[in-house]
């Protein structure tokens, strides 16, 4: 704080108080002439004490209001800095309002995707169901044909290769077992062998494998202990593997082509 004249002025008035007091002590006391003059030094010096604080005081109340300056400079650069990040932070609050919307945007695309990709899921399986039944389809009638033409080459074939005539005709259908079983035959007849009755039994397949021979293989077994006669197991394909060719040696079973029709 500054000091202004009415307080330099007080203190001047209590500083001569001060020595109306003491010269009043050494008069009352009778105090010698030198050391009178010692108090007056002690005042002096003490005048002089009392004036260098009195000019610290300025000094310092100066260098206050300089501080005092730079502090309320600071504090304008605060209230700037503190409208600046308001000011941000609002950007930033409408930012994440887009933000929330984006993602509520984006959410309800992915559910409608999930539900896209479900319906696509579901169209796939549909197709893929059609497509199966469809070349099942074609594979039922490929087969048909192939057999079609087998049933008339083959009784020509089976009296030239293995000395067996075809009784009546050769069929598609079932066999029907004593314990009530039916097998599916592809083609199915009656003829002779010599005097010996036999069965002509064959199955049919675009590439031949040898699960379908494992599988004539086993039907010749049941037919012959159903019905007690030999059976002639005949493979039908368009192609056939090296191995395949040999398995079906292995296990007897006549295999033609259909060029052989």
């Amino acid at each position: 704080m500054s000091l202004s004249a009415e307080d330099i002025l007080t203190i001047d008035r209590l500083i001569d108080e001060k020595m109306t007091k003491e010269l009043q002590v050494i008069h009352l006391g009778k105090v010698e002439f030198n050391e009178l003059k010692e108090i007056v030094k002690e005042l002096s010096k003490s005048q002089k004490e009392t004036d260098q604080t009195v000019r610290e005081l300025v000094v310092a109340q100066r260098k206050t209001d300089v501080t005092i300056g730079e502090l309320k400079e600071i504090v304008r650069d605060l209230a700037v800095a503190q409208q600046r990040t308001e000011q941000r932070v609002e950007e930033l609050t409408v930012a994440q309002q887009r933000t929330e919307q984006r993602v509520e945007e984006l959410t309800v695309a992915q559910q409608e995707l999930a539900v896209a990709q479900r319906n696509t899921e579901s169209e796939l399986q549909r197709f893929i169901k059609e497509t199966r039944e469809h070349f099942g389809s074609l594979s039922h009638t490929i087969g048909f044909n192939l057999e079609n033409q087998a049933m008339k080459a083959l009784p020509a074939l089976l009296k030239r290769d293995l000395d067996v005539v075809v009784q009546g005709r050769l069929t598609r259908g079932f066999v029907r077992f004593a314990n009530g079983r039916e097998d599916e035959v592809n083609i199915y007849g009656q003829g002779k062998r010599s005097q010996e009755e036999v069965l002509v039994v064959g199955e049919s397949q675009s590439q031949m494998s040898k699960g379908l021979l494992n599988d004539l293989d086993k039907l010749r077994k049941r037919l012959e202990q159903e019905f007690h006669k030999a059976v002639i197991p005949l493979a039908i394909t368009h192609l056939a593997r090296p191995s395949v060719v040999d398995y079906a040696k292995q296990l007897g079973i006549q295999l033609y082509y259909s060029y052989d029709f």
